[in-house]
């Protein structure tokens, strides 16, 4: 993806990307998908990042649950959402801070299940 002119700003310097796409239900059930590419992004006359990312935060963080659990390597946190791309709440802007009140820890360790990236 880093190789198409896709608006993306780093969230961890050259290892993850936010990236920007209107997300929303097809007809069909699916998840339809437009990524923002610099064309678009020139259309809507290039507002600041962090503009979009709010925009796009308001969606993200549209009912994210929280389920807790102890390991014998420390306690996990796994975030649920009754739609989908749960995974994508990591680049909300409070979302560190939020995760590592909870768990009372500064290092976090985040982990995306394949199997669960539509949920």
């Amino acid at each position: 993806m880093l190789d198409f002119p896709v608006i993306r700003q780093p969230l961890v310097p050259d290892k993850v990307f936010v990236l920007l796409a209107l997300v929303g239900p097809t007809p069909h059930g699916a998840i339809g998908m437009e990524w923002l590419f610099q064309k678009r992004y020139q259309e809507l006359g290039e507002p600041p990042f962090g503009e979009l990312l709010g925009i796009a935060a308001t969606g993200l963080g549209d009912g994210p649950k929280v389920e807790g659990h102890g390991s014998d390597d420390g306690d996990i946190l796994v975030l649920h959402r009754d739609k989908w791309m749960a995974g994508s709440a990591v680049a909300l802007p409070s979302f560190h801070e939020r995760m590592s009140s909870i768990l009372g820890a500064q290092r976090l360790i985040y982990s995306v299940r394949k199997d669960t990236m539509r949920n």
